[in-house]
C-alpha cells in the first residue's frame, strides 16, 4: 500500500512554506537508499510531564509497551532500516539504558551513548553524538515515541532534495478530510553533518525554536517530509494506555515479533509461563515469561501480564498493564489500570483506573537506576547501607531526587 507523502521547502524568501511536489511514494520503488554513511541518535532523555504517580514515579525510555522498552522500538525502527550505528542521549538515565540494551550487538545495532554534563537541549544532544560517528547524515528520533515513518524514502528524499535538514511533520487524517492542513511535529529529524558542526559546544540549544530557526533565518533549505497519521507516544498515564493497548493488539495480530511465544485462543503466552485450563481470555493478552494464570481467571485485553506475575484462582483483570513481580489475588478485579513492578492486588480488591506502585513504597536498587540514573543508583546503595529505608517525598522531579540522594548520602545518620 503507497503511503502518501508530501514535501514542501522552507525558505528565507518565502513565509509561509509553499508546495513544491505531492507524490505517492512506495520504498519499494527504485533502488534502495545507502545507509552506510547514517547514524541514529535517539533523544531519551526524562523530562517530568505532569503531576501524576505515572508521570512523577514510572517514567523513562524503559518504560515497558507490550513487554518491551519503548526505546527498543526505536531502535528496531533503525536497524530494519539498514542503520548501523546508533548514539543513545539518555541523560541521567544513561546507566540503566546501557544496561538493559548493551551494546546493541544482541539486536544488530552498535550502539554508543552520551551523557550531559551540563544541560545541553535536544541540539546540544545531537551535537554532541555527532562527535562519536563519522556519518554524513543524522536521524534524530524521540525515544518515547513508536515511530512508523519509512526511513529509507525519508533518508532518499532528504538527499534528493540536497537539503540542510528535514523534519518530519504529521497531519491527522480527519483534518485532510475537513480539509485543515495544520501540521504538527512528528518527533523526527534528518540533518547533514555540517548543521550539526555549527551547534554551540556549550549551553543549551533546541531544535525546533533554535537550530531549524537559525537554518531558516540564514536561508539554508528545510525539507519538510509530510506523513500522514500521528506516531504514538508515551506522555503520562492515558497515553501510556493507549499506546499500549494499540501495541498489544498489533503484536498479537504479527506473532512473529514475539520469538518462542506460543498462541493460545487470543493470547500470545511465553512457554516458561503457567496458564490454567480453566482459565480465559478474552481479546489479545500477552503473559511473559514466567507468569502464572490461576484456575478460572479471566484475562480481557487489550493486557500484558509481566514476567513472573501471578493472577489468582478467579481473578478478573481488564485492559490493564500488569508489569513484572506482580500478585492479583484470588477473585479480585483490576480494569483500566497499571501495576507497577511488585504491586500486590488483595483477594477480593477491585482496583478502577488507578496506577498502582509497589506496596513497598521504596524502588529497588534496580529501579532507582531505571527512574534517575545510575548516580543515584550508586548514591541508594550506600544510603540504605547506613541509613534507614529512604523514602522519598512525592513531586521531587528527576534532578532534584538525584541530588536530595547524594545529600543523604553526605549527610552522616544521627548517632544512637
Amino acid at each position: 500500500m503507497p503511503v502518501y507523502e508530501r514535501r514542501l521547502f522552507l525558505r528565507a524568501s518565502s513565509r509561509p512554506p509553499f508546495p513544491v511536489a505531492d507524490r505517492c511514494a512506495d520504498s519499494g520503488d527504485g533502488p534502495e537508499s545507502d545507509m552506510e554513511d547514517v547514524c541514529g541518535v535517539i533523544l531519551a532523555g526524562s523530562h517530568h510531564w505532569g503531576d501524576g504517580q505515572f508521570e512523577r514515579m514510572l517514567r523513562g525510555p524503559l518504560v515497558p509497551v507490550a513487554q518491551k522498552p519503548i526505546i527498543r522500538y526505536a531502535t528496531s525502527w533503525l536497524q530494519s532500516a539498514g542503520v548501523r550505528y546508533g548514539v543513545i542521549c539518555a541523560n541521567g538515565a544513561t546507566g540503566s539504558v546501557r544496561g538493559a540494551l548493551g551494546d546493541g550487538s544482541a539486536f544488530g545495532l552498535a550502539l554508543d551513548y552520551v551523557e550531559d554534563v551540563e544541560p545541553r537541549g535536544p541540539a546540544g544532544c545531537v551535537h554532541d553524538a555527532a562527535r562519536r560517528s563519522h556519518a554524513s547524515i543524522f536521524v534524530v528520533v524521540e525515544g518515547c515515541m513508536i515511530p512508523s515513518v519509512d526511513l529509507r524514502a525519508l533518508i532518499a528524499a532528504h538527499r534528493l532534495s540536497g537539503a540542510a535538514a528535514t523534519v518530519v511533520v504529521e497531519v491527522e487524517r480527519r483534518r485532510r478530510m475537513v480539509g485543515s492542513q495544520a501540521h504538527s511535529p512528528g518527533g523526527i529529524y534528518v540533518f547533514d553533518r555540517r548543521v550539526l558542526e555549527s551547534v554551540p559546544a556549550r549551553g543549551y540549544h533546541d531544535i525546533k525554536e533554535g537550530l531549524v530557526e537559525r537554518l531558516y533565518k540564514a536561508g539554508e533549505r528545510v525539507l519538510m517530509h509530510e506523513v500522514m497519521g500521528v506516531a504514538p507516544r508515551v506522555l503520562d498515564f492515558a497515553t501510556y494506555a493507549s499506546v499500549n493497548q494499540w501495541m498489544i493488539s498489533r503484536t498479537v495480530e504479527r506473532p512473529g515479533t514475539m520469538s518462542g511465544y506460543a498462541r493460545v485462543g487470543s493470547a500470545l503466552v511465553h512457554p516458561t509461563a503457567e496458564v490454567h485450563a480453566s482459565a480465559r481470555f478474552i481479546g489479545p493478552v500477552i503473559v511473559g515469561p514466567g507468569a502464572c494464570v490461576e484456575a478460572n481467571a479471566v484475562v480481557i485485553g487489550p493486557a500484558s501480564i509481566g514476567a513472573r506475575s501471578r493472577i489468582a484462582a478467579g481473578a478478573t483483570v481488564s485492559r490493564s498493564v500488569v508489569w513484572d513481580d506482580c500478585a492479583v489475588g484470588a477473585q479480585a478485579i483490576v480494569d483500566a489500570s497499571l501495576l507497577a513492578n511488585g504491586s500486590i492486588v488483595a483477594p477480593n480488591e477491585q482496583v478502577f483506573g488507578d496506577v498502582r506502585v509497589s506496596a513497598a513504597r521504596r524502588p529497588r536498587q534496580s529501579q532507582i537506576a531505571w527512574l534517575v540514573g545510575a548516580p543515584a543508583r550508586r548514591a541508594a546503595r550506600v544510603a540504605q547501607a547506613a541509613q534507614p529505608p529512604v523514602k522519598v517525598p512525592k513531586g521531587f522531579d528527576f534532578l532534584d531526587r538525584s541530588a536530595w540522594m547524594r545529600e543523604r548520602v553526605r549527610t552522616p545518620p544521627p548517632a544512637p
